[in-house]
């Protein structure tokens, strides 16, 4: 099987020849991505045996699809507003054929969620001190997640691997067959945004922010990944720990509050911001000690955090 990596873009941008900063915009765009990855295993040989060779495969299909619709619109010298719908849809899904210590199986991991956002932009620059810029965003998300395991066969099996015994344990019911997850959800969300800017002088500004922001699990390259919320582990070849992701895993929000400082220097560009941010079902690293042998990893959402520092960016030209 082949591996390959496919994207198409299509835009269309309408302006207005009396108001060169009128606009309305439309762009869709698809990724695709196909992966094939064979891990393999190798038991030492017992009583002049010739050693076991055992291989997994994993057949990965991804599909993005995202499309916005956008209208700008200035409302005089200093204000502007912006209104826009976006969609962004992942369709996945993975085909894992394992074989460990004899026992033999197929697992089916698939996980398709759909976004649907409705935004809002104002800016205006009150003076030529003073601007500011309310937006929301609300949002309406789906999601399906399915994993299950068939085609078992373990009538070989010795159950002295730590890592087929937690499969048996984890994925198996009492009567030995396979115990599948389907699980449906959707919820909406509202999320405000404010931006105060203080313009210094011409070159210096201060700029205060609070925002509503969202991390979602198992977000395929806008958070930590599919292992996050993948129930059956990825790498059963791992030595001494395994990673076990947890469907039921819920959003992490965040509320954001920054101040930040920019300014030119003599040879260069300075900026400096101060945040703080109050988290709601923060994604935290949870280490399972229910198995003495091994060190199972996975993840779960604590009640609350905070973040707060300091960043410091500097540009100098030479």
């Amino acid at each position: 099987k082949s591996n390959y990596d496919g994207e198409q873009v299509f835009e269309i941008i309408k302006t207005f020849k009396n108001y060169p900063d009128k606009e309305l915009f439309f762009s869709i765009s698809h990724h695709n991505h196909n992966d094939f990855e064979v891990d393999g295993f190798e038991y030492d040989a017992v009583d002049d045996e010739d050693n076991r060779m055992e291989s997994t495969s994993v057949d990965t299909k991804l599909g993005m699809y995202e499309a916005v619709l956008s209208y700008t619109n200035p409302m005089g010298d200093n204000e502007n507003f912006e209104i826009g719908y976006d969609v962004d849809i992942v369709i996945s899904d993975q085909k894992m054929d394992f074989e460990l210590d004899q026992l033999e199986g197929i697992n089916d991991f698939s996980y398709n969620r759909d976004i649907h956002a409705i935004y809002m932009e104002y800016e205006n620059k009150i003076s030529e001190k003073f601007s500011i810029k309310p937006s929301f965003r609300y949002e309406y998300v789906s999601k399906e997640l399915s994993s299950l395991i068939h085609s078992l066969k373990d009538e070989n099996y010795s159950g002295d691997n730590l890592f087929a015994q937690l499969i048996r344990d984890q994925y198996l019911d009492q009567s030995g067959n396979p115990d599948d997850y389907n699980i449906n959800s959707s919820y909406s969300t509202f999320y405000p945004d404010l931006h105060f800017t203080y313009n210094i002088n011409e070159k210096q500004s201060i700029q205060f922010g609070v925002s509503k922001r969202v991390e979602r699990p198992g977000s395929f390259g806008h958070g930590r990944g599919q292992m996050q919320i993948r129930p059956f582990p990825r790498d059963i070849y791992s030595e001494g720990f395994l990673f076990i992701g947890n469907p039921y895993l819920k959003p992490e929000y965040s509320t954001q509050y920054d101040i930040s400082f920019k300014s030119p220097l003599s040879m260069g560009f300075f900026s400096s911001s101060l945040f703080y941010h109050e988290i709601t079902n923060s994604i935290e690293w949870y280490d399972d000690d229910s198995y003495e042998n091994l060190d199972l990893l996975t993840f779960q959402n604590a009640a609350k955090g905070y973040t707060s520092g300091i960043s410091l960016f500097t540009i100098l030209a030479g």
